[in-house]
């Protein structure tokens, strides 16, 4: 059976093609294939406006078992990760944070609106312990988790305990908000 050139050409272009596209894909935005990408033990991210503190925010893996006291499932809700580190203060053990999120309700948002489409908020109160694995000195971290949400939008640091009992309280004006990492991780750390 013989084949055109024509045919030839264009199977040609379309492996050139594809290979270009798998080439691109590969060296994406999210560095070289089977290069490591994300540091999640890293230290908290330095916030671009006036808040004093940094803040960090990672989704943990849940993978669908939520372990609970009474063996019954949790009901709906988010695991996270937040990091704060404020160097000149002494040693943070403890904030508290509004999380904006959304609820299990079903909704439709357009694609581009301005509004986040946020129906959830819940103030809470993390305990914190001391950050290893090379963070920043006077950087805490603890876990969190946040029922009645699917998806957290934002979260905004209302105060924070220092070790030595004072409490600082932020102000719109410090703009202390941090929205989670995008990554989320299948499994525990």
């Amino acid at each position: 059976m013989k084949r055109s050139a024509t045919a030839w050409f264009a199977a040609a272009c379309l492996a050139l093609a594809f290979g270009s596209i798998s080439l691109a894909a590969q060296q994406s935005s999210f560095g070289v294939a089977g290069a490591a990408s994300t540091d999640v033990a890293a230290a908290p991210a330095a916030q671009p406006s006036g808040c004093p503190v940094s803040m960090r925010a990672q989704h943990l893996a849940d993978g669908g078992m939520v372990k609970t006291r009474t063996g019954r499932f949790a009901g709906v809700g988010q695991r996270l990760h937040l990091a704060l580190a404020e160097t000149r203060s002494g040693a943070i053990e403890a904030a508290t944070v509004t999380i904006h999120g959304y609820s299990n309700k079903a909704r439709i948002t357009q694609a581009l609106s301005n509004h986040d489409g946020s129906d959830a908020v819940r103030t809470m109160t993390i305990q914190l312990s001391a950050e290893h694995s090379g963070a920043a000195a006077g950087a805490a971290a603890g876990d969190l988790w946040v029922p009645g949400m699917t998806a957290i939008q934002t979260i905004d640091l209302n105060s924070v305990t220092y070790a030595n009992g004072s409490v600082r309280v932020f102000t719109a004006q410090q703009a202390c908000r941090v929205e989670p990492d995008p990554l989320m991780l299948i499994a525990g750390r």
